[in-house]
């Protein structure tokens, strides 16, 4: 054989390896010997590589015969239960969002005057408003629409989910970007979830795996550490009040930032455990950065989840 009949037998076996993804690396090595044995031998015998693979089929579909073989479902194909998992993230982060949104985070400013007899202002005061107590409580439920969207791919069938999800994932995307900085920017956890239910299942199809991927997980783990190192430097310049505290969940985010870059599943977990916290915390006491702790916590759920999904392709039914 020459060489480029040495590369597709290569690229051919690769690819079918990485759709044998639900079986034990025993039974996908196994599986592949043979299929390289044959296409070899028929490369012995003088037949062109690229005819061979052509009568063979292509590597989706052999990979999914041997499926069927073993009893692998539909369900139990990599990216499905992931598929799952994440819409379900979608719809609870969606009500989550669309209810504290609509009657527990102030997005509104309302400032009230009055004035004395002659004209002047006495008094003014400013007051922060929820939707619900500024526009009313049939404006509110209006935000349970991108909720109720996103919770829609649930309760269709496998085999329209992913044409659903899409769908859903550009409507919640153009919710957000419609309602502008009010209350749009509360609803982009929601997007980032949405669209990593669309894409994680169809890179799992294709079998990224980030154990295999140093660069993907350096550029995640930098994302992940900013926040900490910021921290860091705000302490150490004084911006920002040095305390126990303060040193001690910097150290936390560079030390999961450092364990994401290994590429070990478990820091995912916790990046996403991490973010919900985040989240559940701004719900509790919103503070000054609102903003900026919601979005943080909802980025760190998304980076966490996505990677936990990432890390654990080669299982059956990631």
């Amino acid at each position: 054989m020459n060489k480029t009949e040495h590369e597709l037998i290569a690229r051919y076996l690769l690819e079918l390896e990485r759709r044998l993804a639900p079986l034990p690396a025993d039974q996908r090595a196994a599986i592949c010997d043979d299929v390289r044995a044959h296409l070899e031998d028929a490369a012995e015998a003088g037949r062109p590589i690229a005819e061979v693979i052509a009568a063979l089929g292509p590597a989706h579909v052999v990979a999914a015969e041997y499926l069927r073989e073993f009893g692998i479902a539909a369900d139990e194909l990599p990216g499905r239960r992931t598929q799952t998992r994440l819409l379900l993230a979608a719809a609870v982060v969606g009500a989550v969002t669309a209810v504290f949104t609509a009657f527990l985070f102030p997005v509104f400013a309302s400032r009230t005057t009055v004035t004395g007899e002659d004209g002047s202002v006495v008094e003014t005061a400013d007051e922060a408003l929820t939707v619900a107590q500024f526009a009313g409580p049939v404006a509110a439920l209006l935000l349970l629409i991108p909720a109720s969207v996103a919770a829609a791919p649930l309760l269709v069938s496998r085999r329209h989910r992913d044409r659903v999800g899409l769908v859903a994932a550009a409507s919640v995307t153009l919710f957000a970007l419609v309602s502008g900085a009010t209350v749009g920017f509360f609803f982009v956890p929601l997007v980032l979830v949405q669209w990593a239910a669309v894409l994680v299942p169809r890179a799992l199809s294709r079998g990224f795996d980030l154990r295999s991927r140093p660069l993907w997980r350096v550029v995640l783990a930098v994302v992940l550490a900013l926040p900490g190192v910021l921290l860091t430097a705000g302490m150490l310049s004084g911006a920002v009040a040095a305390d126990w505290g303060g040193a001690g969940l910097g150290a936390v985010v560079l030390a999961v930032a450092g364990l994401v870059a290994a590429g070990l599943r478990p820091a995912f977990i916790v990046v996403a455990v991490l973010g919900a916290l985040g989240m559940i915390g701004t719900v509790v006491d919103p503070g000054l950065l609102l903003a900026a702790t919601w979005l943080l916590g909802g980025l760190w759920l998304v980076l966490g989840l996505t990677g936990a999904a990432l890390t654990g392709g080669s299982r059956t039914g990631a």
